[in-house]
């Protein structure tokens, strides 16, 4: 933690091992970018109000984070459920832009990727932008690790920390 020249302050943090309660959390944090906490509290809001507040707002259905997720260049032919091949040029979890190899792209394509099915349902009015209708269930079995990891976006290994010297 430091605090900037404008008075703000930044944040880092490192993760040395995550639970599944909270790898789900931390995933929706980074991915999402719309964190389930308060944002704001005004002074003369009870624990009791805020408890309401939080659960009214995980109640609601259908919220989506309006931001844009950044895309990560892949290039990688991938085989159809038809038997096609297709490159998958992009992707942002949420996206792919997809370019036929072997045959022509259909509005409906179900891309064959390891450990998993992309379901793609073509954006309107946008060729070769495919909507990644399971992006979810994909995310948390770990099918865009491995296909990040393919194209050469594998993370870094933990390393030991040095022994402490004496």
């Amino acid at each position: 933690m430091s605090k900037q020249e404008d008075g703000s302050w930044r944040y880092g943090v490192k993760l040395s091992e995550l639970d599944e309660e909270n790898k789900a959390s931390y995933f929706q944090m980074l991915y999402d970018r719309d964190h389930s906490l308060a944002k704001q509290m005004g002074k003369s809001v009870s624990i009791f109000e805020d408890v309401f507040l939080n659960i009214h707002r995980r109640a609601e259905r259908g919220t989506q984070s309006r931001r844009a997720l950044p895309r990560v260049d892949l290039g990688l032919e991938l085989p159809t459920v038809t038997g096609g091949k297709v490159r998958v040029v992009d992707c942002n979890y949420e996206f792919a832009r997809l370019e036929a190899v072997d045959a022509i792209l259909l509005p409906y394509e179900q891309v064959k990727a390891p450990g998993g099915v992309m379901i793609c349902r073509q954006a309107e009015g946008k060729a070769g932008l495919y909507q990644i209708e399971n992006w979810q269930e994909l995310l948390f079995n770990g099918v865009f690790d491995t296909l990040f990891a393919q194209a050469g976006y594998a993370l870094p290994e933990e390393k030991e920390p040095a022994p402490a010297k004496s």
